[in-house]
């Protein structure tokens, strides 16, 4: 019994980190919408749908869902460093108090 569940376990735990990411940076695409930047959250989504897209057609066969949930870590990273780059750049706000 929860044998079969063992086989997610490393999806799940690569999940968590990514979902805790987008949670750490959530702000800076609430900013760029209510700020009217569209273009700019736009860009940002489709470099990440991009990126999930090729990372799964090269993940997914190897590695299975493992594959799929690390092309999401690293399109969900992708996405929110530009976007958080944005906000510093465009409005010099800083997210956390300990960056330069």
């Amino acid at each position: 019994v929860g044998g079969g569940y063992l086989e997610g376990y490393i999806p799940l735990s690569i999940l968590m980190l990514s979902f805790s990411f987008i949670l750490a940076t959530g702000f800076s695409e609430v900013f760029l919408l209510l700020r009217g930047d569209r273009t700019v959250l736009l860009k940002g989504m489709l470099a990440s749908a991009l990126l999930v897209v090729l990372f799964n057609f090269l993940l997914v066969p190897v590695w299975g869902v493992t594959g799929a949930a690390i092309s999401f870590l690293i399109s969900s990273l992708v996405m929110r460093l530009i976007l958080t780059g944005m906000v510093f750049r465009d409005y010099n706000i800083k997210l956390y108090a300990g960056w330069n």
